[in-house]
């Protein structure tokens, strides 16, 4: 057996955006030499252009919050307020409370067998996590409700698949392939 050592060249790129453009700059994103030096190329319906460090993820556009609308389309904006609190109870079992604003009630789930430094390491996994499973779920819940609209079953089945495929997926890489 014969083992091959890959030898790495680093290669030092110089990219100044107010003398190239903006354009060699999305270029410059689009060559794999780009992609080495940490530029990604992005398109979607709005725009185009670049992002450093890493690639958008699907579904994923450049900028903080909602874009301002610019059109005479009606839109609905949903504001929900909701409390998280994870805390060990008296017995050092850990307690999720969950309560969402003027419902009147809470929830309240206890998990338990863990010890309380893996209950602490679940808790930041959970924060870490969250964003990115939230941004999903709201996905998934809206495109059910949008298909609960169609009139055509086989349509509405294969997105309850799909929605079913996609959260295997995720919750998979979550659990099983950590």
């Amino acid at each position: 057996m014969t083992h091959q050592k890959k030898t790495m060249i680093k290669k030092d790129q110089k990219c100044k955006i107010s003398e190239d453009g903006v354009d060699a700059v999305i270029e410059r994103a689009k060559s794999p030499e780009g992609k080495e030096f940490g530029i990604f190329h992005f398109q979607d319906s709005n725009a185009e252009g670049t992002t450093f460090g890493r690639g958008l993820k699907p579904f994923e556009c450049e900028g903080e919050g909602l874009p301002v609308p610019d059109n005479d389309c009606p839109q609905r904006e949903f504001r929900l307020e909701v409390d998280v609190r994870f805390t060990l109870d008296k017995s050092d079992e850990l307690e999720l409370l969950i309560a969402v604003e003027k419902t009147g009630s809470h929830f309240k789930y206890l998990f338990k067998g863990l010890s309380p430094a893996q209950s602490s390491a679940a808790v930041v996994e959970f924060e870490k996590q969250l964003p990115f499973y939230l941004q999903q779920d709201i996905y998934h819940l809206a495109w059910a409700c949008f298909r609960k609209q169609d009139k055509d079953v086989a349509r509405r089945n294969k997105s309850y698949e799909n929605i079913i495929r996609n959260l295997t997926i995720r919750f998979k890489g979550l659990l099983k392939w950590t």
